[in-house]
C-alpha cells in the first residue's frame, strides 16, 4: 500500500495537474517538467560558465555562520566512523551529510548552475552545526574546531560591517540602503564582542553572540533593508507600464535578462533569447507591435542595429551589481521596456 502522504499529496496535486491539461493539453506541462527541469539540467541555459566546483563556495556562504562549523562537524563524523552504526544519532549524522553531499553533487554536475538549486541543505547544515557546538561544549571532542570557527566568524563579521559602511552605507554612496548602517554596527559590534569572548576562553558566551548576531540581522534585514530593496527589482514597475500599453497579440520579449515572474505579472507568454542571438534584431523588424525588456548597455548597443524606431517605456535600476561598479561609484545598472509602438 502506498504511505499515507503519497496518498495525500496526490490528491492535491492530481486535480491541479488534470485542471491544466484540460485547458492546454501536454504543452505547459512538458514545458515545466522538461524544458524547465531535465533540459535546464543537461544543456547551458543563459550566458553562464560555471565549473563543476562552483557549488563548493556556495556551500559556505549560504549557510553563514553556521557553516563554518561544517568542517568540525566532518572531521568529527569521520573520527568516529567507525561506530556509525551503534548510535541512533550518529546515523542521523551521517544522514545529513549524505542529503548535503547529495544535493552539490548531483546539481555540480549540471550545466545549468544557480546559487539556489542547492539551497535545500541550508537546514542540514545548520542542524550539524548546532549538534557539533554542543557536544564540543559539552567537552567531548575537537574544541580546537569551536575555537577556530567562532574566531572564523568574528573576524568575518567586523570585515563585512567595515566593508558595508564603506560600500553601501555612505550618504554620497549611489547603493545607500536603509538599514545598512545598523547592520553594518551590529557585525562591527558583535565580531568585537566575540573576539573579546574568545580571548577569555568563553566559548559558550561567544557561540551565544554569534546567535544574537545572526538573529538581529535577519530582523534588521526583514524590516530595513528588503523593503528598501524593492526599488532594485524591475519586474512589477515595467509589469504594469507594459500593460498600459500592451493590445491583444502584441509580442513580448526578453533579452539578454532572465525575469520569469514577468510572466505571472502580464499573464503573457515570453520569448527569452540571449546574447548575441540576432533573432531579436528579426524580431523587433518583424512589423507586428513588440515590446522587449532589455538591459540598458544592450539598447544602447543594439540600437541602430534593430533597423526600426523604437521607444523607451520604462527604466528600472536591478541589483545586478559588480563589485567593481561599486568600487567605481557608478550608479546601479538598469532595465529598460522598449516598443516598436511609438504612435501613443
Amino acid at each position: 500500500m502506498l504511505p499515507a502522504g503519497a496518498v495525500i499529496v496526490a490528491a492535491i496535486v492530481a486535480p491541479w495537474y488534470i485542471a491544466l491539461y484540460m485547458q492546454s493539453g501536454w504543452t505547459n506541462i512538458l514545458s515545466f517538467f522538461i524544458g524547465e527541469n531535465l533540459e535546464r539540467y543537461t544543456s547551458l541555459v543563459g550566458p553562464q560558465s560555471r565549473k563543476v566546483w562552483f557549488y563548493l563556495p556556495v556551500v559556505l556562504t549560504d549557510g553563514l555562520p553556521w557553516s563554518l562549523f561544517l568542517p568540525g562537524a566532518l572531521a568529527l563524523w569521520w573520527h568516529e566512523r567507525s561506530s556509525i552504526r551503534l548510535t541512533p544519532h550518529a546515523r542521523i549524522r551521517t544522514l545529513l551529510l549524505v542529503w548535503i553531499a547529495v544535493f552539490v553533487g548531483v546539481f555540480s554536475l549540471s550545466q545549468t548552475k544557480q546559487d539556489l538549486y542547492i539551497f535545500p541543505i541550508v537546514g542540514a547544515v545548520t542542524v550539524l552545526a548546532a549538534d557539533f557546538i554542543a557536544r564540543a561544549l559539552e567537552g567531548k571532542q575537537r574544541s580546537a574546531w569551536l575555537l577556530g570557527a567562532l574566531w572564523t566568524a568574528a573576524c568575518l563579521l567586523v570585515l563585512a560591517g567595515a566593508g558595508i559602511l564603506w560600500l553601501f552605507a555612505q550618504p554620497i554612496s549611489a547603493y545607500e540602503l536603509s538599514g545598512a548602517r545598523p547592520a553594518a554596527l551590529l557585525f562591527v559590534v558583535g565580531g568585537a564582542a566575540i573576539a573579546g569572548l574568545l580571548l577569555v576562553r568563553r566559548l559558550a558566551a561567544a557561540v551565544v553572540v554569534t546567535l544574537a548576531v545572526t538573529i538581529a540581522f535577519c530582523w534588521t534585514l526583514s524590516l530595513r533593508v528588503l523593503p528598501d530593496f524593492e526599488r532594485y527589482k524591475p519586474v512589477v514597475p515595467l509589469s504594469e507600464a507594459f500593460l498600459e500599453r500592451a493590445r491583444p497579440g502584441d509580442e513580448l520579449v526578453h533579452y539578454d535578462v532572465a525575469l520569469p515572474s514577468m510572466v505571472f505579472y502580464t499573464r503573457r507568454h515570453i520569448e527569452t533569447l540571449f546574447h548575441p542571438d540576432p533573432s531579436f534584431s528579426e524580431t523587433m523588424r518583424s512589423g507586428r507591435a513588440v515590446f522587449a525588456v532589455l538591459p540598458e548597455s544592450r539598447y544602447l548597443e543594439l540600437q541602430q542595429a534593430m533597423g526600426v524606431a523604437t521607444c523607451v517605456l520604462g527604466r528600472q535600476p536591478t541589483s545586478d551589481i559588480k563589485l567593481r561598479e561599486i568600487l567605481a561609484g557608478q550608479p546601479p545598472p538598469a532595465v529598460l521596456l522598449i516598443t516598436t509602438r511609438c504612435d501613443q
